[in-house]
């Protein structure tokens, strides 16, 4: 007599796909949230629980043995991962879900430990889950090493719900550390909140509470299930409000978005390096990719240049690094003119004063509107690094120019700095994937105008990041005959700028 059922020795080869990978830990994170791991070790009860839904899932006949195979390789990863991220130099990319270092320092480490070579190029999408259940460390992207699930203020470990928050709220220290902001920045957003009749006190939960939930969400990426251990209350409890504040927070959009007005901004009007050569440029744009999470059938136009998931999130900023306009929500393989013409035709469109003009990249054309640096010469400030100067006009142009778009990246790398949510794929439907992206840039607004000396802000107002160009961008819209016409307009006045400093420079000698 014989049987269809696989052997033990077919099912001990059966190769595990990513998706029963990703299945098997969310059955054992369950199972941990359960109390069902106990020392380290899952309940006999769990393991039957988790072997029968995996069987019936994957229609497969598994056995405990396996499974606990399977266990031993995660831990074996979440240890090696953990020991690289120990080490100097090394350090995770919370984009592309992997261990990241220099390859000075990957070559010396492997020719020590071999056995770690794998590491140099394996994804594991999957580590934060596999600290949460080998470990007490996860890993948020923030400073891009392994971090205690704790990092929430230790101070008061016994302390829960509203005692916790006015515990954080009584030092500023621990309202940056857990809430991303000064105490007197936090109440007067709850006090916009509540006299906006946009959030209101219930039975359970103070309004700085239902804040203090949100801000913990996306100051530290916590989950649902930390959040409910720390604060003392249920998965839905937590749920609601954090919606229900994400909510509030993005219909104050047009309350903290605003279009700049005719007058030269002060960081150009001050400096004579800038002013009167750039006296009409209002600020600067530019895009940054933002990882998601999609349905599998929109993971190709969700899929960026670098190879991963994320939204194109386009900005224009100020010079003193808040947001004039966010378009957020665009599919990563969307062509930047495609989201810049989105802007520029929607209702709630980019709307730039006339005779104005943001700076933009030499992705993009020039333009009436937006001015580009001069394509073929030397532009990013690193080029000017070893302390050369620039050789001509259009390279003195395209120094300064780059020296003032920077903002642009700097804005978006402290937003970055201050919500880590926005580095990672947040679990959560895309649409409100694309709310939190606005509601961190409403806060970041509200943060400059009540602190303008954010430690956050100073820390970032003088760096310089690095920029990658892109392939140019046309502009859409516009019969040929007119876009030449609107090319030539740009580029005489970009030239006449370029012409105009040079001459004072030359002269100055």
């Amino acid at each position: 007599m014989t049987s269809d059922a696989p052997s033990d020795h077919d099912q001990k080869r059966k190769k595990w796909s990513p998706t029963m990978d990703c299945y098997f830990i969310k059955l054992m994170l369950e199972q941990k949230a359960q109390g069902n791991r106990i020392d380290g070790q899952f309940t006999k009860r769990a393991w039957s629980q988790m072997t029968n839904q995996f069987n019936a899932k994957f229609k497969v006949h598994m056995d405990k043995d396996h499974l606990r195979n399977r266990v031993k390789t995660f831990k074996k990863q979440y240890d090696s991962i953990k020991t690289l991220l120990n080490q100097s130099g090394f350090g995770w990319d919370s984009v592309r879900e992997m261990v990241i270092a220099d390859d000075d320092v990957w070559d010396a480490y492997i020719k020590v430990h071999t056995n770690m070579k794998q590491y140099r190029s394996k994804f594991m999408p999957y580590y934060n889950d596999l600290a949460i259940l080998f470990g007490k460390d996860t890993t948020d992207g923030k400073y891009s090493y392994v971090i205690p699930e704790t990092d929430v203020v230790e101070d008061g470990p016994h302390l829960t719900g509203a005692d916790y928050i006015d515990y954080v709220l009584r030092s500023d220290i621990r309202c940056r550390e857990d809430f991303r902001m000064d105490s007197e920045v936090f109440y007067k957003l709850c006090d916009i909140l509540h006299s906006k009749n946009l959030l209101r006190h219930t039975k359970g939960l103070r309004i700085e509470e239902q804040l203090a939930i949100f801000l913990l969400t996306i100051g530290h990426s916590r989950r649902n299930r930390i959040l409910q251990e720390r604060l003392h209350h249920s998965g839905e409890t937590i749920s609601r409000h954090f919606n229900n504040v994400l909510d509030a927070i993005v219909s104050l959009a047009s309350d903290f978005f605003q279009s700049p007005g005719s007058a030269t901004p002060p960081e150009i009007v001050n400096n004579p390096i800038f002013y009167p050569y750039f006296q009409d440029c209002v600020g600067a744009l530019g895009t940054t990719h933002i990882a998601a999470i999609v349905p599998a059938e929109s993971q190709i136009a969700f899929r960026n240049h670098n190879g991963f998931i994320s939204q194109n999130v386009l900005a224009a900023c100020s010079f003193d690094m808040r947001f004039h306009y966010v378009l957020a929500g665009w599919e990563g393989s969307a062509e930047d003119s495609l989201v810049l013409n989105s802007a520029l035709t929607r209702a709630d469109k980019l709307h730039v004063p006339e005779g104005k003009y943001y700076f933009v990249d030499a992705a993009y054309e020039n333009a009436p509107s937006f001015m580009a640096p001069y394509v073929g010469f030397r532009y990013h400030l690193n080029q000017f690094a070893d302390g050369s100067l620039p050789e001509n006009a259009r390279e003195l142009f395209n120094h300064r120019h780059s020296s003032l778009r920077n903002v642009v990246k700097r804005t978006f790398e402290v937003l970055k700095a201050r919500f880590p949510i926005l580095k990672l794929a947040p679990p959560y439907p895309f649409f409100t994937q694309v709310k939190l992206v606005i509601a961190a840039c409403i806060i970041h607004n509200h943060i400059h105008k009540v602190k303008r000396d954010d430690w956050l802000l100073r820390e970032y107002e003088a760096r310089i990041f690095p920029e990658v160009e892109d392939q140019s961008i046309q502009f859409q819209g516009l019969d040929f005959e007119s876009a030449l016409q609107v090319r030539d307009e740009a580029s005489e006045r970009r030239d006449s700028i370029a012409e105009a400093m040079w001459n004072d420079r030359v002269r100055a000698i």
